[in-house]
């Protein structure tokens, strides 16, 4: 008997590896009952003490292995899963239990409870079965809405999941144990990774749809009339049939993948002429690692799509070779892992550059003053000063602030790291003559500017000539916007005009920085207590 259920054993271990196993696992089944009735040994025989070390046992056994191999092969056929060694993965540990071993037994409450599908009703398991899909699903990009959706709809495939987990983990299962959590993470998202790679743009479909194979293109959830992760219909390839974005009349996958994120086709172009060599990218290999390392980090998927616009080069960026190492370097001088989020979304080209960039800007930023934590946190602040040429536009600035008198250095580029952006031909000498025709004296300058150094960065024409315009009108001493520089960064018609209105039409004789800075709630309240004052500045 034990010679017999050994052949069985590599008979299943042949079945399972073929392309059809189920026909296969089938005839073998039936070869086994057939034993067992020349055993005289029925199939729903009541397992006695008697028998739990006996030859019927191991058939009827056997038996309930070879029913659930037969009903993952089935499923594994339905689902195109042609590779043989994904299909070993998830049915060889099941082919092991058929080797009899009579000093381990279970009660036959415990082979149902395996073989009849009572998993199904396991709630725990199926909860955290659910919570591996949903993140899977939101690693790829898609919105927290559209994954509950897909997992919501995707009950069957659910199911599916979990059959896999008590196929890979029969041995745990049959004696009353469970497989860890990371197992069960492990196991489904190196299934899900597999299942991706092969249905790519229409895995949306595949998961929604099965055990059934998707609708026409026209009905799809996932491809061209589909919804997003934004809600909204995707676009057709309709009269693209000749375009760059398009092959064999369907949406190249990168394309799908970031029309599936919320991108227009109008943007998706975009994306194209500043980094063509996205378009032709394989977005599983390329563009989903780094996705979900991002995610990680805590970047969400709005986050994603703006990163993608400003440098979709990012996404083809080698993660573990180039991403991580610059991210590791800037770390070191004090940027916090948590702070990437909002960094890489205000300016994602921070880690596209090479050592060199990065280990200059870093340079010139200690010959300064600064400390290496203070350097992290300029960076943190304003990444965008390693993107600019030391010798062409940092040390330029920093001579031009020298020869103006600006106190303190460090200080006043550590508290304003973004005047490193301004021109100094475009922005920062023509706001000084401004000034300087206005009547200011030169020391009243550099008090406005260290005050206020965002004030080198306004146009004249359009923004700070009409706001001066506008305070000279009301008479009062322009000696005030030295004391309250920060009027001039205030919106004119929105804040300005209203408020010095309300104030003038008071009779109030108020300071800048008291009519501004103030919120809405408490510039009424202060406008009630002192409505009845005299004009003298508060």
């Amino acid at each position: 008997m034990l010679l017999y259920m050994r052949a069985a054993n590599h008979s299943v271990a042949a079945a399972i590896r073929s392309s059809s196993p189920v026909p296969q696992l089938v005839t073998i089944k039936s070869n086994i009952l057939q034993a067992m009735e020349g055993s005289c040994v029925s199939p729903k025989t009541e397992v006695s003490s008697s028998l739990r070390s006996s030859e019927a046992w191991s058939f009827k056994r056997a038996v309930g292995s070879i029913t659930c191999l037969q009903k993952n092969a089935l499923i594994i056929s339905k689902t195109r899963f042609k590779c043989a060694s994904h299909r070993i993965a998830y049915l060889g540990p099941v082919c092991q239990s058929l080797e009899p071993h009579t000093s381990n037994f279970v009660h036959e409450s415990e082979q149902h409870h395996l073989t009849s599908g009572a998993w199904k009703n396991l709630a725990a398991e199926r909860e955290e079965t659910k919570t591996v899909l949903l993140k899977f699903l939101k690693d790829l990009g898609l919105s927290t809405n559209l994954s509950s959706r897909v997992a919501k709809k995707g009950g069957q495939f659910v199911d599916h999941l979990l059959l896999i987990l008590h196929t890979r983990y029969h041995h745990l299962y049959i004696v009353g144990k469970e497989p860890t959590t990371t197992e069960i993470q492990k196991t489904l998202v190196l299934y899900l990774e597999a299942l991706a790679a092969e249905h790519r743009e229409g895995l949306l479909d595949f998961l929604v749809y099965f055990p059934d194979p998707p609708p026409t293109r026209a009905d799809n959830f996932g491809k061209n009339s589909s919804l997003s992760s934004t809600g909204k219909p995707f676009p057709t390839t309709d009269g693209l049939e000749n375009s760059y974005l398009t092959l064999d009349g369907n949406f190249k996958p990168s394309v799908s993948y970031a029309l599936s994120l919320g991108l227009t086709l109008k943007q998706v172009e975009a994306i194209a002429k500043k980094c063509p060599s996205f378009i032709s990218c394989r977005p599983e290999r390329n563009v989903h690692p780094v996705v979900s390392f991002f995610l990680g980090l805590g970047v969400g998927k709005a986050g994603i799509v703006k990163i993608l616009l400003k440098r979709p080069q990012i996404f083809l960026c080698n993660l573990e070779g180039y991403l991580k190492p610059s991210m590791l370097y800037l770390e070191s001088y004090g940027i916090k892992r948590s702070q990437w989020s909002k960094i890489l979304v205000k300016f994602p080209a921070l880690l596209t550059y090479g050592p060199a960039k990065l280990e200059a800007a870093v340079a010139f930023l200690h010959t300064i003053g600064f400390s290496s934590t203070d350097v992290g946190f300029i960076i943190s602040r304003f990444p965008h000063v390693v993107s600019f040429s030391v010798e062409q536009k940092l040390i330029p600035t920093l001579e031009f602030l020298k020869s103006i008198g600006v106190d303190n250095l460090a200080v006043f580029l550590r508290r304003s790291p973004q005047v490193f952006g301004y021109s100094v031909e475009g922005n920062m000498k023509p706001t000084l003559r401004f000034l300087v025709e206005l009547g200011y004296s030169q020391p009243e300058v550099i008090t406005i500017i260290n005050k206020f150094p965002q004030i080198l960065g306004l146009a004249i024409n359009s923004t700070i000539k009409p706001k001066w315009d506008y305070y000279a009108e009301t008479g009062w001493p322009k000696s005030r916007l030295v004391a309250f520089p920060q009027y001039f960064g205030y919106s004119l018609e929105t804040r300005i005009k209203p408020r010095f209105t309300e104030v003038m039409k008071r009779g109030l004789d108020w300071s800048p920085n008291r009519i501004l800075s103030s919120s809405d709630k408490d510039f009424e309240r202060l406008l009630c207590i002192h409505s009845e004052e005299g004009k003298e500045p508060i």
